[in-house]
């Protein structure tokens, strides 16, 4: 736990998959600004095939490339460069509000180790809105890797990080491992998400394909069948 006499610190680990469209504003945003307790960005590729890396090297950050383009590999190679202080999970599409890093040191400072932000969608449907407000309860149904994650690096370590054979969900199986050594806290700010996979696929598709994967999850099915699934009901997912 962070104590009023230690520096707070933070590393951001971005996993991307061809997200030439999105990553030069979010890092355009997050290096706009010095910020000492920023100790590194890494972006972790999984072998994009577009503009990603181009753009990427633009900028000052640690890029790495994984073997393989899974979410958990691609954040668990991030991970293994950083030595303490604080992880924050940021996925290429989603903004984090502009005071962001305070809120985090402000929220860690108050004793949490691990948790998130709460939800809004830019775009797609209104009733997107519905699902943004459920965002500031508790419960495992209303979280998911959108809202970003942030974790003590030691905690993190001693969870041994993602599991790497869920190839989606993979933040609501860390989550549930943080829930059996200490709480989760939720922050009352919102970070900004893309709703391409909603346009893309759907309201009512995407919600019944993560319904039914939140299902599969809580019955403790293989990582794969709920990947599997999820990848075969919606055609058009990153």
């Amino acid at each position: 736990m962070n104590s009023q006499a230690e520096k707070f610190f933070l590393t951001i680990i971005i996993p991307v998959l061809n997200e030439g469209t999105t990553i030069e504003g979010l890092l355009t945003f997050l290096l706009s600004k010095t910020d000492p307790r920023i100790t590194k960005i890494i972006v972790v590729d999984g072998g994009s095939t577009d503009q990603t890396i181009k753009i990427a090297k633009k900028f000052e950050v640690q890029l790495i490339h994984s073997q393989k383009k899974n979410r958990a590999i691609q954040m668990n190679l991030g991970a293994e460069r950083v030595v303490s202080g604080y992880l924050y999970f940021l996925h290429a599409d989603t903004m984090p509000p502009a005071s962001y890093v305070d809120d985090l040191e402000e929220i860690t400072r108050a004793g949490s180790r691990a948790g998130s932000f709460r939800l809004k969608f830019i775009g797609g449907p209104w009733i997107l809105r519905l699902n943004a407000f459920f965002t500031r309860f508790q419960g495992m149904a209303f979280r998911g890797g959108d809202q970003s994650l942030f974790i003590e690096a030691e905690l993190f370590k001693r969870l041994h990080g993602y599991d790497e054979s869920f190839t989606i969900m993979e933040e609501y199986d860390l989550i549930r491992r943080i829930l059996t050594t200490t709480s989760f806290s939720i922050i009352s700010k919102p970070v900004q998400v893309n709703t391409r996979k909603y346009i893309e696929n759907s309201y009512v598709r995407v919600s019944m394909a993560n319904y039914r994967a939140i299902r599969m999850f809580s019955r403790d099915e293989p990582p794969v069948k709920i990947a599997q699934f999820y990848r075969n009901y919606l055609r058009k997912i990153r």
